[in-house]
């Protein structure tokens, strides 16, 4: 009796033992599925909250959105195109200006999308007469320049050239990078081309490097000097003078458009006695037959009578 109670005990404690295994695996399998599914749940609750932070500190009411990144849109005239439903985000139209959006959201007005640009950076080749200022009493600054649908409050040339100089100036709102590039720690290096009224001197080249004296005593910072010889003095023959990208021509309403300035091209031939001289402007149907590869049938007025004349 005594023995067979001991063999049924002995044939019951497998079972118990497979029982307790399955007991903690089923355990483990539940802690470590809780465990997983809160990581999730906790990404998710972060990612969506992170969001919301980042959307709080961006936003920006519709109607200072849109005339920020469009002056040529005031913050009225966005209140006037949200009732008449032609400004949408994300798809949806906007029913109010006063609704806030992010840069991360997609901003249309009139179908026309505006994309959200912090900063603006424009390159303008300046021309004499033209002063590097926001504002001047006298002369035209390079602001008043900047075509209308490209103008943003805050624009200021990140450097200068004198009144009477031409050539490259930056225009932007970018505080951050004007001052990298005009801090004598950053030494962005400027180069000037000059024509000389008298001929060049050999002395010119270590005056500047030394740092030449202008009127009324101030002392210029060293630079270096190059003499660039002209097509006349090297005896060169110069066929032809050609300004490329000159103006446009409007297609509404035919008006010539120069958008870099007036034309020096026909002073320059006058000065170094060139006959041949042509100005090309912007034309969409030139550039796309010279990217087919058939620029012979260009048909323009201006190139034949240039190859004319070339060829008196």
């Amino acid at each position: 009796m005594n023995k067979g109670k001991l063999m049924l005990h002995r044939s019951k404690k497998p079972i118990q033992i497979v029982i307790k295994r399955l007991r903690s695996i089923s355990a483990g399998v539940c802690f470590w599925s809780g465990f997983f599914a809160y990581l999730t749940f906790g990404g998710i609750v972060c990612y969506n909250l992170y969001k919301k932070i980042v959307r709080k500190a961006f936003a920006m009411r519709l109607d200072k959105f849109v005339s920020s990144q469009r002056n040529d849109i005031s913050r009225s005239m966005v209140r006037e195109l949200c009732r008449k439903g032609q400004v949408t985000v994300n798809g949806k139209v906007a029913k109010a200006a006063e609704a806030k959006v992010s840069e991360n959201d997609i901003v249309a007005v009139k179908g026309v999308e505006i994309c959200y640009k912090k900063f603006v950076y424009i390159m303008m080749n300046k021309p004499q007469g033209v002063v590097c200022s926001t504002r001047d009493g006298e002369s035209k600054t390079v602001l008043e320049l900047v075509p209308p649908e490209m103008f943003r409050e805050g624009l200021f040339p990140a450097g200068r050239l004198d009144k009477d100089t031409e050539g490259f100036v930056l225009l932007t709102d970018d505080g951050a990078l004007a001052h990298r590039m005009l801090s004598p720690k950053t030494h962005v290096p400027k180069t000037y081309f000059v024509r000389l009224r008298d001929p060049w001197q050999e002395n010119y080249a270590q005056a500047f490097a030394e740092g030449m004296t202008i009127d009324g005593g101030e002392k210029c910072l060293p630079a270096e000097f190059s003499a660039m010889l002209l097509p006349a003095a090297i005896a060169m023959p110069v066929l032809s003078l050609v300004e490329n990208m000159s103006y446009f021509i409007c297609p509404d309403c035919g008006k010539v458009h120069e958008i870099f300035g007036e034309s020096k091209v026909q002073k320059l031939a006058a000065i170094y006695g060139i006959d041949a001289f042509i100005r090309l402007p912007i034309n969409p149907d030139s550039a796309r037959l010279v990217d087919e590869g058939r620029v012979e049938d260009i048909d323009c007025d201006y190139v034949a009578a240039l190859a004319d004349t070339m060829l008196r």
